[in-house]
């Protein structure tokens, strides 16, 4: 019996699959734009995606960033990009900081992942305190018109 090391393996299966859904998957300009979405096992579409990507084990949730490029598209990674980036970006007092630790936790798992299908429930939590501090409860101390610190 053969024992497989890491050195008998040719490459890994993200690697071909991210490979895969940046030259060969089926694009044109709207879906660059606007994204693939999801394809539902019943349509066509769905029927040739599993088809051609299943079969070889190229899955889109294991591909990160790119799966995220592939259904959203150009204009959907460019949301999430602006998310994290508001995020990070902000002032937030010492109590709030556990908002910033998490959305960078989403925004490394994604790298190699796509956590951000199950993680949506926190991801809007984290959203929602993020924008009651900083359009709700910041206008107590600044002021209701000022934008001091945006």
């Amino acid at each position: 019996m053969k024992q497989v090391t890491g050195n008998d393996i040719e490459e890994d299966v993200r690697m071909k699959g991210g490979e895969y859904f940046l030259t060969e998957f089926p694009n044109n300009i709207v879906t660059t734009i606007f994204g693939n979405g999801y394809a539902h096992p019943d349509s066509s579409y769905g029927k040739w995606e599993l088809t051609h990507c299943f079969m070889n084990a190229y899955i889109r949730a294991d591909i990160g960033y790119i799966g995220l490029y592939i259904t959203y598209g150009i204009l959907g990674f460019m949301v999430f990009l602006a998310m994290f980036y508001h995020c990070f970006k902000a002032k937030l007092p010492g109590e709030m900081s556990y908002i910033k630790l998490f959305m960078l936790h989403i925004a490394s798992a994604n790298i190699l992942s796509w956590p951000i299908r199950g993680d949506a429930i926190e991801i809007s939590i984290c959203l929602y305190l993020f924008h009651y501090y900083w359009f709700i409860k910041r206008k107590k101390y600044y002021g209701r018109n000022s934008h001091s610190e945006f």
